[in-house]
Parts: structure tokens; C-alpha cells; sequence
């Protein structure tokens, strides 16, 4: 459900935070923060994810973004490279693989997994979208949204 705000000129809102119901139904943000967003576009078709899945497991939205089981496929910090002496940058945060995280790109939320590791990421915090081409490529400042899936709880 996406929610629409009425913005009156002189009146501002103070919104907490943490915790805060997710735009996406059925889920709670537990903590969020801003990051960079760029792209990833195989070369192979047989490439191996971390998580091991191949890019045949997964569909391409309208945006030319892969998606699996509906969510945006993405790679980023992830704990499995630190278990491989992977040093981790200040103030980045790691994911386990099959994470589910919301991004807000350009003021859209988008359901997200996190499905390889991205070694740059563990020094940047970024998250790597995987898009099908060089048309899709993203390079954009997002809304990065640490969920709990509530039906879980």
C-alpha cells in the first residue's frame, strides 16, 4: 500500500523513524538508512549467485531488473564474506543471503533480496541491483529499510 502525503506549506511533520510500518504490506521497518545504489549486468548468462542461483532462476521487470520470486535481486555486505576474512568498513551493515530488505528508489519502495555478495559493498555499504543490460543501469542515493516480515513474528 502506498501512501500519499499532503504537504501544506509552513507545516512541517516529524515522522519517527524506527519503528515505523513498511509501505509494503505485511512487514516492519526496523531500522533504515541512506546508501548508493548501482547496477550489476552479467556477462555470462551461466553466472553462479552467491546464494546459488543462476540467472535463469529469475524474471526481468519493466525497468529491465531481475527479480526472483517477485522481489528486486540485489548483492551487497554480506555476512558470508566476512566469515572469509572480509574486512568491513565503518558503519556498513552485513545481510544473510535470502535477506529481504525495501528499497526506495526515486520515491518508489521495492521489495528486495539479497542473493550474492559484493565485495567493494563491504568497504561502501552500497547495494548492487542486478539489471539485464547497460539501458537499465541505476546509479542513484536510495532509502535502504531493514524489515521484519510481521506474518513471521
Amino acid at each position: 500500500m502506498i501512501k500519499k502525503l499532503l504537504l501544506i506549506p509552513a507545516l512541517v511533520l516529524l515522522i519517527p523513524m524506527k519503528p515505523v510500518k513498511a509501505e509494503i504490506e505485511g512487514y516492519t521497518v526496523t531500522y533504515e538508512y541512506e546508501t548508493r545504489l548501482t547496477s550489476y549486468y552479467p556477462t555470462r548468462a551461466n553466472v553462479e549467485t552467491g546464494c546459488g542461483l543462476k540467472y535463469n532462476n529469475f524474471d526481468v521487470n519493466e525497468n529491465g531488473w531481475f527479480t526472483y520470486d517477485g522481489r528486486l535481486v540485489i548483492a551487497t555486505a554480506t555476512d558470508y564474506l566476512l566469515n572469509y576474512g572480509w574486512k568491513l568498513g565503518d558503519g556498513v551493515r552485513t545481510y544473510e543471503y535470502y535477506q529481504e530488505l525495501i528499497l526506495n528508489i526515486d520515491g518508489v519502495d521495492y521489495l528486495a533480496v539479497v542473493l550474492d555478495s559484493c565485495g567493494i559493498c563491504m568497504t561502501t555499504g552500497r547495494i548492487d541491483l542486478f539489471v539485464v543490460d547497460k539501458k537499465s543501469i541505476k546509479d542513484t542515493t536510495i532509502i535502504v529499510k531493514e524489515i521484519t516480515n510481521d506474518e513471521m513474528i
